[in-house]
């Protein structure tokens, strides 16, 4: 009986799956679009190509989270579905690539959107700026605790570390300081689709949202009551190959989640 319970405690464990958050930090992530330039320019190209300009063998769990991480600093797009699925460098990743100068505005600006790209990214910006001097405890526990107090899914302790070492070397590869204040004013062209995302997503572009997948122990509990000062306008489960969604929101609002599901599609379809 108790080695059942044991394992059914195993099985419970290797469900846990923390929030999406990119693989690698941004300096490797521009080195995997200068190798896929060098193979695509600025071509639509399948994944046997990205394979190829990234020296992998298969089309594996490893090459999607490459592909995935990319996708989240905004430095590549898909377009279709299953083999006929195919993939672009964009605009800001060009910029990267082609654009040495150190003193460019336009690369500082690439830079920026890139880094900040990433929702998690984002969102520990808006919370702690770059975090210099600031203990990794202090991320970490917001990560792991606070999210879950704030109606949020939280971050496994292993993910949390991973999460903060990310996030410190691509603000400090992006050349952010202190001082650094981003005009969200101010859209950078993304791809060839004609769509600007501002530099940093603040609450009045993007409401806050938790795209995950759902625990067992909780899918049965109503939805918290939204509105509160911790409590984002609305959440977003992922529940196998469903989203459950819990919203209250005006139009305005809607038109927001749309963008924000529309913007994360991608993502969750290369994490599957």
């Amino acid at each position: 009986m108790v080695d059942e319970e044991n394992k059914h405690e195993k099985t419970k464990a290797k469900r846990f799956r923390s929030p999406p958050y990119p693989a690698f930090d941004l300096e490797k992530a521009v080195e995997r679009c200068e190798l896929l330039f060098d193979k695509a320019h600025h071509h639509e190209v399948g994944v046997n190509v990205i394979m190829e300009a990234w020296d992998m063998e298969s089309s594996g769990g490893k090459v999607w989270r490459h592909a995935a991480a990319l996708l989240q600093y905004c430095l590549l797009s898909d377009s279709g579905s299953g083999r006929t699925r195919k993939f672009k460098l964009t605009d800001v990743a060009r910029r990267l690539i082609q654009d040495k100068d150190a003193t460019s505005e336009k690369r500082k600006k690439a830079l920026e959107v890139a880094a900040l790209h990433p929702m998690i990214h984002e969102e520990l910006f808006s919370h702690y700026g770059i975090a210099k001097g600031l203990s990794d405890s202090v991320l970490k526990t917001y990560l792991t605790i606070d999210r879950a107090e704030n109606g949020e899914y939280p971050y496994s302790p292993s993910a949390a570390d991973d999460v903060i070492n990310t996030y410190r070397a691509t603000l400090a590869y992006a050349g952010f300081s202190n001082s650094d204040v981003i005009d969200d004013t101010e859209a950078y062209k993304v791809g060839d689709t004609g769509q600007s995302v501002p530099p940093n997503p603040g609450e009045n572009e993007f409401p806050e949202a938790t795209v995950v997948e759902q625990p067992e122990s909780i899918r049965k509990e109503p939805p918290p009551k939204r509105g509160g000062d911790n409590i984002p306008p609305f959440t977003v489960y992922q529940v196998g190959n469903r989203l459950q969604i819990t919203a209250d929101v005006d139009a305005e609002g809607l038109k927001k989640l749309e963008i924000l599901l529309k913007k994360y599609q991608e993502i969750l379809e290369l994490l599957e």
